[in-house]
């Protein structure tokens, strides 16, 4: 980007929240210039975990709950003589309980993904001797990660289309890879590729381009220290669940 056009767009003012959101699905590179000038996060945040508080809402509260205590022990490895307890405690909690714990768990849950996200990346910058402060690197974790609506938008779909309310929570997005056909014959290996859905690889693909817009980095340098952490944690998964 030429410094003509650096200056030109500074002048235009303030890029508006939905031209920045159209940015980064069609033009990525304009939006992280805007992002790099001028942070900001009030809009993917309110988005995010708006949608993700309606999703889990609607969720347990068209959920068949006998059956999903059933599917959840029966999943969980549970010893035999501690089912009953198990049993008791979550009939105890109730859908409404779990409607809660879900929304405020989740919604801390994806602050802290981005916090953690931008808190790295800023270390990493730093110590490269870059001048991105954390507000920057948050703001773009905040925006590139926008992109998890779409699976949003999947899940609420799936809702609309269940008839009975027996629907398990690997179920719910149809954007993971395992719900797109890639189902391993061991279970622990099928519940992670039921963690990695399209939104997240998408929104992986955009802190790359990203990390390497704002910093002038090789492609391969920014994928081997964007991609770092992710594969660090599905490695050791991998790993546990295959050992």
């Amino acid at each position: 980007m030429s410094t003509e056009n650096t200056l030109r767009e500074s002048a235009a003012g303030p890029m508006s929240p939905f031209a920045l959101f159209i940015n980064v699905l069609t033009s990525p590179a304009q939006a992280f210039d805007e992002l790099n000038r001028r942070p900001s996060k009030l809009l993917p945040l309110m988005l995010v975990i708006g949608l993700n508080a309606l999703v889990i809402y609607w969720y347990f509260s068209s959920l068949d709950y006998s059956w999903f205590v059933d599917d959840t022990l029966q999943n969980a490895n549970i010893p035999e003589d501690q089912l009953d307890q198990a049993r008791e405690n979550m009939e105890q909690m109730g859908p409404s309980m779990l409607r809660v714990f879900g929304i405020l768990g989740s919604s801390l849950a994806i602050l802290a993904i981005y916090t953690i996200q931008a808190g790295y990346l800023t270390l990493t910058s730093a110590v490269a001797g870059y001048r991105q402060k954390f507000s920057q690197w948050f703001s773009l974790a905040v925006w590139t990660g926008i992109v998890v609506v779409f699976a949003q938008i999947g899940m609420a779909v799936t809702l609309m289309l269940d008839t009975n309310g027996q629907l398990g929570q690997y179920d719910l997005d149809p954007t993971t890879l395992r719900n797109l056909g890639l189902r391993p014959a061991n279970p622990d290996l099928e519940r992670i590729l039921g963690s990695i859905n399209l939104s997240m690889i998408w929104s992986l693909v955009l802190l790359v381009l990203g990390h390497r817009r704002w910093l002038g980095t090789s492609l391969l340098k920014s994928v081997s220290i964007v991609g770092a952490p992710y594969l660090l944690i599905f490695g050791i998964w991998t790993y546990v669940s295959l050992g």
